[in-house]
């Protein structure tokens, strides 16, 4: 609806590629981004009305207030048939009134409803009867290389570092772990953070000459920069919004076959045991991250085993041949459904 800078390169290689708002560049233009976004919503209810009608099945994924909510609730009315894919709770992030109406529409108007986790399942069977089916994370296991050679010590973390990331904390305990070993790096891949200062965080922490922050990359860049490394970080903090949803970066991590430290919060790490599929340590404890560190490179044969674990479970659950087949045949089900 809202097309950024990348949808000039998509116009010209999948022409199936539909935008309902014009392309441009990142802008900080207050009155473009108006303009872009009145458009894609006044266009999508246009496509919604008449381009929709001999459609099998319209797919929305992870709808809100501010995007495609009101679009679902037009399909409903209209008898289409409808799947939405929830990733997140919205509210847990806000809690405003429109986005628990959002995240409470999202259940309560699809056809057939897939959730990430079992923590939005649960919370979606209050708003609706249909029975709502979880749709792991995807990953692209050709995606990633594992004949690159990996840099000794080096340690990954990718993301946006939102609040929800605990970047802090992150640095935190690595700047504990240098202290008993000065010879670790930690990669930093994605943006600056903006929840904290990080510039003053780095220096209070003195950690200029072992953090590198590569800024934004693009789809095509990641794979090789997160295979130099030797270990992931997957941090989470210990707030709600974080009980809800399921890292991808985490799949991605797992696909790479190498040992992953992870926060043991309330959420997605519940599905993982420590010592077996990842190394696990105190949610929000930078002191217990640098334990975690300081293990991971104490046992390095006992680490590798665990990154089998975890590029094992991932092959056998997140795997897109997997997840793509499992979606298709519970679409197939829904269509027979439908005709019946």
């Amino acid at each position: 609806m809202f097309p950024g800078r990348e949808c000039r390169a998509y116009k010209h290689t999948d022409p199936k590629e539909k935008f309902l708002s014009f392309c441009t560049t990142n802008t900080y233009s207050l009155l473009l981004r108006v303009l872009k976004v009145l458009i894609g919503h006044f266009n999508i209810l246009l496509y919604i009305i008449f381009k929709t009608k001999n459609t099998d099945v319209l797919y929305f994924y992870s709808p809100n207030i501010k995007t495609t909510i009101f679009t679902l609730f037009l399909a409903k009315r209209l008898g289409r048939q409808t799947v939405v894919d929830i990733v997140e709770l919205f509210q847990s992030e806000k809690n405003t009134w429109y986005n628990r109406l959002g995240d409470k529409w999202a259940f309560k108007y699809a056809t057939y409803p897939f959730a990430i986790s079992e923590s939005l399942i649960r919370l979606g069977s209050a708003y609706t009867n249909t029975k709502i089916v979880r749709l792991p994370i995807i990953v692209d296991f050709k995606r990633f290389d594992r004949s690159i050679r990996t840099q000794l010590k080096l340690i990954g973390y990718i993301g946006t570092s939102a609040a929800k990331d605990g970047l802090d904390v992150v640095l935190r305990g690595f700047a504990l772990a240098l202290r008993s070993d000065p010879t670790l790096k930690l990669r930093l891949i994605g943006p600056k953070p903006i929840h904290f200062d990080y510039d003053k965080l780095i220096h209070q922490l003195d950690l200029y000459e072992n953090v590198e922050l590569t800024g934004s990359k693009s789809y095509e860049e990641v794979p090789s920069l997160l295979l130099d490394c030797d270990t992931y970080i997957m941090n989470r903090d210990d707030s709600d919004f974080s009980k809800y949803g399921y890292p991808t970066k985490l799949g991605e991590y797992f696909a790479c076959k190498r040992p992953v430290l992870m926060s043991n919060g309330v959420g997605f790490s519940l599905d993982y045991t420590d010592k077996v599929e990842a190394i696990k340590y105190e949610v929000e404890n930078p002191s217990s991250l640098a334990d975690a560190i300081a293990w991971r490179y104490d046992n390095n044969e006992e680490s590798q085993m665990i990154a089998k674990n975890g590029y094992d479970y991932a092959l056998t659950h997140f795997a897109s041949e997997v997840v793509g087949a499992k979606f298709w045949d519970i679409v197939q089900e829904f269509g027979k459904d439908v005709k019946g």
